[in-house]
């Protein structure tokens, strides 16, 4: 699809998809980021080393849709998904970064309202939104549980919300991650590029480079679910225990140092 001299003139959008083995999803999540109805994207595609079909997808994808400006592929596997994260944000020239996670999906209109609530907030450095959780076949399974302990808060997430970063920092994210999908997540771009740093963290990663934007920009959340997060076998925190015993050390060593 080309774009218009219009849709030039709109904000460029950064899509950044870091990728490993997830090659039953990655067809039809490229296809929800080439559908979106905000057209001035550049897309990143990153491989992490996949073993499966992933590559072939990537390949093909890339020979048929413009906006594909990179594709880095690694020999070897970096170990860690927020080095994928670093790599695809250090070619970024958008105004705004979407790190679109391979085995999620996404609503045609996720980009342009996102954007929206960014021009009515322009001291947020994260806007994001509402997901539904799917499963291995795209069907819906549920909505998070806002009504959970660690959401009380006079029904704030049952609408759109504008919040102080360091209050929101304070008040929710020194107790549990509640920005639970960076697929969900549009950064502005400058803001990203001047928090992300490397991190040893496997599983809390996110959680940390979100404490650290909060506490010099804002967030803004829009209640309509247009992200489609999935749970699969495959999924990052799917746990057996060693991998839960490592989150749970992260969480510690994370919440002692946001304390």
């Amino acid at each position: 699809m080309s774009i218009t001299k219009a849709e030039r003139r709109l904000p460029l959008v950064s899509v950044i998809v870091p990728n490993y083995n997830h090659a039953p999803f990655l067809e039809r999540r490229l296809r929800t980021i080439s559908q979106q109805t905000h057209q001035n994207i550049e897309i990143i595609l990153l491989d992490d080393a996949s073993t499966d079909d992933s590559q072939a997808i990537i390949s093909q994808f890339a020979r048929t849709h413009k906006n594909v400006v990179s594709i880095d592929i690694n020999k070897s596997n970096s170990g860690l998904p927020i080095n994928q994260w670093n790599k695809g944000v250090s070619q970024a020239k958008g105004e705004y970064i979407w790190i679109a996670e391979s085995d999620d999906e996404a609503e045609p209109e996720f980009i342009s309202s996102l954007i929206t609530l960014s021009n009515r907030f322009p001291s947020a450095g994260i806007v994001y939104c509402d997901s539904e959780i799917i499963d291995e076949d795209s069907q819906k399974v549920a909505y998070y549980d806002y009504s959970s302990k660690q959401y009380i808060d006079g029904g704030l997430w049952k609408r759109d919300f504008f919040e102080n970063g360091r209050n929101f920092l304070a008040k929710f994210m020194l107790f549990r991650n509640l920005i639970p999908n960076v697929s969900a997540v549009l950064f502005r771009a400058s803001t990203l590029k001047s928090c992300l740093q490397q991190s040893s963290f496997k599983y809390c990663a996110d959680w940390e480079l979100y404490a650290r934007i909060l506490s010099s920009s804002d967030v803004a959340y829009c209640s309509k679910p247009m992200n489609k997060f999935r749970k699969h076998i495959q999924t990052t925190r799917w746990h057996d225990a060693k991998s839960y015993a490592l989150e749970l050390k992260e969480k510690v060593t994370l919440l002692k140092s946001l304390k």
